[in-house]
């Protein structure tokens, strides 16, 4: 009993110290989105991140409704958190593509599919997010 209650403690020893040393080890396991490890960069109450939220938010309230196939093109002021929201029809199984591109290679740009549940409130449900560096 003692031999595994130590190996216990020294095994939890070992993660604590690898976690500190590499505190996004977590990645491999949680497998984090873009936004969520963009989200990352800003501190709590901060004026940027509250907006990037709010405007994310907004935008799943407020979206054009559109039929596939859908093509767009515009320009994005990097001034502003603008967030564009589509709303359309899909059949399980479908297979939806969906790209942006960029001039600016510093431009952050999200992509997230949402799916609307009718538990007792409809609500959206996240499917999917762009993983990092896509």
């Amino acid at each position: 009993m003692k031999k595994t209650s130590t190996f216990i403690l020294l095994l939890a020893l070992v993660a604590l110290i690898l976690y500190f040393i590499f505190p996004n080890i977590t990645d491999v396991v949680t497998n984090p989105s873009a936004r969520e490890i963009y989200e990352r960069e800003f501190t709590l109450g901060n004026t940027q991140f509250v907006q990037w939220k709010n405007a994310a938010e907004n935008a799943k309230k407020d979206s054009l409704e559109i039929t596939l196939p859908f093509v767009e093109s515009g320009q994005f002021k990097t001034s502003r958190n603008e967030v564009y929201s589509f709303n359309f029809e899909a059949k399980e199984g479908e297979i939806i593509f969906a790209e942006v591109t960029s001039p600016i290679d510093s431009a952050t740009i999200f992509i997230g599919v949402f799916k609307y549940t009718n538990d007792s409130l409809p609500k959206l449900k996240k499917i999917i997010d762009n993983p990092p560096s896509q």
